[in-house]
């Protein structure tokens, strides 16, 4: 059992990305439930920079034991 952590949320404003050092992130989508699970490595959080949008994805899980890094 683990707990999670809350990154961000759907329709936020991107202001930074992410780049996962040590663990796991699960991508949340609103109605669709976990579409994907990152790993050691993986980043997100980029595409609401790139188009200048909200957040894509209803939230981020990190397992408690997880560490990333947020790239401005």
């Amino acid at each position: 059992w683990f707990s999670l952590h809350l990154v961000f949320r759907q329709g936020e404003v991107g202001v930074s990305w992410y780049i996962i050092l040590k663990g796991s992130v699960n991508v949340v989508i609103l109605g669709r439930g976990t579409v994907t699970t990152l790993g050691e490595g993986d980043d997100f959080g980029k595409l609401a920079l790139l188009n200048d949008a909200p957040r894509s994805v209803s939230r981020s899980l990190a397992a408690r034991d997880s560490s990333f890094s947020p790239k401005p």
